[in-house]
């Protein structure tokens, strides 16, 4: 159980940093458009005032998809429930 915690927040800082547009406040570099190499957040830019912003939205995103394979009417299986978690 605690693996599988680990991994979902794993998943969520991995999902917050690749976050490129979101309907957030421009002044924070997680949540605009950004051409950098590697397609990575622009660091010198960030502050740490924007991590807090950028963590609640990827948690409240996770949230989201988990709630929503939850609610899949159809019969669980690796497809429905594995899969769109990897996703």
């Amino acid at each position: 159980m605690k693996k599988t915690v680990l991994i979902i927040a794993a998943l969520c800082v991995i999902g917050i940093v690749l976050f490129k547009s979101l309907n957030m406040a421009p002044e924070n570099p997680f949540f605009s458009e950004y051409n950098t190499p590697f397609n990575i957040p622009p660091f010198e830019k960030i502050q740490n005032s924007d991590y807090i912003p950028a963590f609640e939205e990827g948690i409240k995103r996770h949230n989201e998809e988990i709630e929503a394979i939850c609610n899949n009417k159809a019969m669980p299986d690796f497809e429905n429930t594995i899969v769109e978690l990897d996703n």
